[in-house]
């Protein structure tokens, strides 16, 4: 038997859902690309789109900020990463692991959106939650675009994020 609290934790996080959407208008999207060349879907998948909001423009927006200030503190992270992410309508995204990232806290944008999959568990809705991305997952089609903020954790572990959130 699987235990859900190995996979995901809906957390409540003070945010400007507005001021979040408003700030996403302000990135320069493109297609997630791995950067490596293994032959796998991850290489390249024009169906998810992806805008890093970089440190060195932070600043200019405001409630990625306040948000990334605030779990940080909460976590006690040192490499709290924020970047927004589309799923453009009726596609889907396979089952995977994300790489390079131990944990992510990802808030959901759109206000109808497909779930998130767990290869163990199945499909989980969500509007602002601490994700094992260790754990498979996948997303699949729906016909409304997908439009969530993921602040990636590379420095801590998702048991560890776990018990300070």
């Amino acid at each position: 038997m699987f235990n859900h609290s190995d996979y995901y934790k809906e957390i409540e996080l003070n945010f400007d859902k507005d001021a979040l959407i408003e700030e996403n208008e302000e990135i320069n999207y493109h297609p997630f690309s791995s950067g490596k060349k293994r032959n796998s879907f991850s290489d390249f998948i024009p169906n998810w789109l992806q805008g890093p909001v970089r440190n060195d423009i932070i600043y200019e927006y405001f409630e990625v900020k306040r948000i990334k200030d605030i779990i940080s503190a909460r976590t006690k992270s040192n490499d709290v990463n924020p970047k927004f992410y589309k799923q453009l309508a009726n596609t889907s995204l396979p089952m995977h692991r994300d790489n390079g990232t131990k944990c992510a806290i990802n808030i959901i944008l759109s206000n109808d959106a497909a779930p998130i999959i767990f290869e163990d568990i199945g499909a989980i809705k969500y509007k602002c939650a601490l994700i094992n991305v260790s754990q498979r997952h996948s997303v699949p089609a729906f016909p409304k675009e997908r439009l969530l903020i993921k602040f990636s954790i590379t420095d801590l572990k998702y048991e560890d994020v776990y018990n300070l959130l």
